[in-house]
């Protein structure tokens, strides 16, 4: 086969192949002709036109011809054909370019005028065209559907992909939200149909709609709410609207407002339970503890007292505080000092306490079957303790045996000794640690919590161990989150400002009496420093809202007075100035506990390298779940590339969230959960 025989058409065609990849030869080797052969070019009909003679003919071709043979090129390109998921099977490439060109005659799909005679410049031209047919063709074909609604569903989706990133649905479940739409609202204008619900989406987020299906919880949940009580109700609004589009957002813009209001009803009604639940908690200490002897070796007229008597005077204390803040007409921000202290959100902080109670009571079911037995005989409990950490410690972890085993012994100190009955409850509060611990972080870190207080622990009396254990507790037992607040995002940020404000507390009486106590400082034992801790944060544990319960002081009580005043400590936290201590010659001086103090806390908090207790979840929402700072983090996004930019409540668009939020947000989100109050133009406390 010569190349003489050849026309010109045909040598232009096979050059052109070579230069579009579709074949690997060098002209010396192969002649013209057997690069077309090779291809099997010279097998297509002169009506399909044969790509290798598309350059010659192309100012000839119609635009039809022109897709099909563009088609038919990047069908024979195997990574192009692959990239876009097109079939390699030849009888299903028929099909798609059948229904490519009957859509193309139909008007469903449409092409720009394809000009240019390289046929690789043609290819985004027609890309969309053959995706869209290769779609139709799988909607048609997969999911039953007659064309109109495969064309609906695929302008569907192209229009869903605007508001994806807000409301991330799989096909599977667009196609849910599809279906419900046109089964609900079939008698619509589609086309109003789909803006309505779009602008809602494009302007509103999944909190906002409580009807939005939870498919995290249940993975067959459907959009019926959704479309009955949200876009039906707008569809009906908006319909007869000249403008709709603006009207929508008027519309939605009206739902957020509303919604803000539910947020904030909802939250206090959510309050007022913890309220009732924190004061049952706060009762029952006091059945149990209020009145049973006189706090001694608390100095002044607090050492006269029983405990539920201090309890009743501090608290009074807060009121008092309350009061002048509130008759102060400088102040345009002031402390909830009442709240902040029995803060309604500490009943979930001490819901492990109900476990303890199971611990040493037992427990039942509703039918009376036995869940757990009662705390039992201390020295098998002890054992069974022990047991269990040396089962689940490394060996080579266990490196301070002895130490350990003299925390838990029978004599001197030791936790097994059946004689002293502050060791029944300390145990006890010892395997709640060793569950909770186990039950988030596996039983080898239980172990390891308890092995490492054992060896550390073994000299100190019951009093001392029972301070460490307070420690511990307040690391691994009252901690935020779990399953109390499971996917709710109010009560949740609600518990991490009361965690973070308890702690603060705690941390705060902690580096006073370590502060007055220090025995490097006065040449003492580190007796009156435990003794001073001790006696004062259980004076302290309820009014000022600390962690743990009342315990009596076991060896102590009669010869060490170490204290701090109560109502001292609780005036100059919030006030500032110098606490003293009985018997101490140090001073530990505090400054106030503002506002302003409190909002920096937080923000603290928030811009730790980890989010702190504050993950991005749950800082999203606290943004958003405000209209005015979500209005705010909206204006603030649109000016990214503002470096100088700021509102009222971000700064700096060039920085994260965590680290572009003002103190006002925070002082915002302090103000709904009733922590401050802000006086508004009228003077009135809010």
């Amino acid at each position: 086969m010569g190349e003489n025989n050849f026309t010109q058409l045909q040598l232009t065609a096979a050059e052109e192949l070579t230069r579009l990849g579709q074949v690997n030869f060098m002209a010396p080797q192969l002649t013209a002709a057997e690069a077309l052969v090779s291809t099997g070019q010279l097998n297509f009909t002169d009506v399909e036109l044969r790509a290798a003679e598309i350059k010659c003919a192309w100012p000839n071709m119609s635009q039809e011809q022109r897709a099909l043979a563009v088609v038919d090129s990047m069908f024979n390109d195997e990574r192009f054909r692959s990239a876009n998921s097109f079939p390699a099977a030849v009888n299903e490439q028929t099909v798609l370019k059948d229904f490519f060109i009957n859509s193309l005659r139909g008007g469903d799909i449409r092409l720009n005028p394809l000009n240019s005679s390289n046929i690789r410049a043609n290819y985004q031209t027609v890309l969309g065209g053959i995706t869209k047919a290769s779609m139709l063709l799988k909607y048609e074909q997969n999911f039953h559907f007659p064309r109109q609604d495969a064309k609906d569903f695929y302008d569907f989706n192209a229009r869903y992909q605007l508001i994806a990133g807000t409301f991330p649905l799989v096909e599977e479940k667009r196609l849910a939200l599809f279906r419900s739409l046109k089964q609900h609202l079939g008698g619509e204008d589609w086309q109003k149909v789909q803006a309505v619900l779009m602008t809602t989406l494009n302007n509103s987020l999944p909190m906002d709609h409580d009807q939005w299906p939870d498919f995290e919880r249940d993975g067959a949940a459907n959009f019926d709410d959704f479309i009955n009580q949200v876009i039906s109700p707008t569809l009906a609004a908006v319909r007869a609207s000249p403008d709709l589009e603006n009207d929508m957002i008027l519309y939605v813009t009206h739902l957020l407002e509303l919604k803000d209001k539910d947020f904030q009803a909802r939250l206090q009604r959510k309050i007022s339970d913890y309220v009732t639940l924190l004061d049952q908690q706060t009762d029952e200490q006091l059945r149990n503890h209020g009145h049973k002897r006189v706090l001694a070796g608390l100095n002044g007229q607090d050492g006269g007292e029983t405990f539920g008597d201090l309890n009743y005077r501090l608290k009074n204390s807060l009121y008092d505080l309350d009061d002048n803040a509130m008759n102060n007409p400088v102040l345009q921000e002031r402390i909830n000092f009442t709240y902040f202290c029995a803060d309604p959100l500490l009943c979930l902080l001490k819901g492990p306490d109900k476990l303890l109670n199971e611990i040493l009571n037992g427990a039942r079911d509703q039918h009376g079957r036995v869940l757990r037995q009662p705390f039992g005989n201390i020295r098998a409990e002890v054992r069974t303790l022990t047991d269990l950490v040396y089962a689940n410690l490394p060996a080579e972890q266990r490196v301070l045996d002895e130490d350990f085993e003299a925390s838990f012994a029978t004599q001197g100190y030791g936790l097994a000794d059946e004689t002293n009955a502050s060791n029944h409850k300390t145990v006890a509060r010892l395997k709640r640690l060793y569950e909770i611990v186990a039950n988030s972080s596996g039983h080898a870190a239980a172990a390891q919590v308890l092995y490492r207080f054992g060896a550390e622990n073994f000299e100190r009396c019951i009093d001392g161990k029972r301070d460490r254990v307070t420690e511990l507790e307040k690391q691994y037992v009252y901690v935020a989150g779990g399953a109390a607040t499971h996917n709710d995002f109010e009560a949740k940020i609600g518990l991490n400002l009361a965690k973070l404000f308890m702690d603060h507390r705690t941390e705060k009486l902690r580096q006073a009496i370590n502060t007055l106590y220090d025995p490097n400082l006065h040449g003492r034992s580190a007796e009156p420093l435990t003794y001073a801790w001790f006696r004062s944060h259980r004076a302290l544990t309820l009014a000022f809202g600390l962690p743990g319960e009342y315990e009596e002081i076991y060896y102590g009580a009669n010869y060490h007075t170490q204290s701090i005043t109560p109502l001292d400590f609780i005036t100059k936290y919030f006030q500032g100035g110098d606490v003293r201590g009985h018997q101490s010659t140090g001073i530990y001086h505090m400054e106030a506990f503002t506002v302003d103090k409190m909002a920096n806390l937080v923000l603290e908090e928030i811009k730790k390298s980890m989010g702190g207790l504050f993950d991005d979840v749950t800082l999203d929402y606290m943004v958003n779940s405000d209209l005015a700072i979500r209005k705010a983090y909206t204006d603030f996004q649109n000016h990214v590339d503002v470096e100088a930019y700021e509102n009222g409540f971000f700064k700096d668009p060039r920085q994260s969230l965590r680290n572009a939020l003002k103190p006002s947000v925070i002082k915002k989100v302090l103000n709904r959960y009733s922590y401050i109050y802000e006086r508004d133009e009228h003077d009135v406390w809010r």
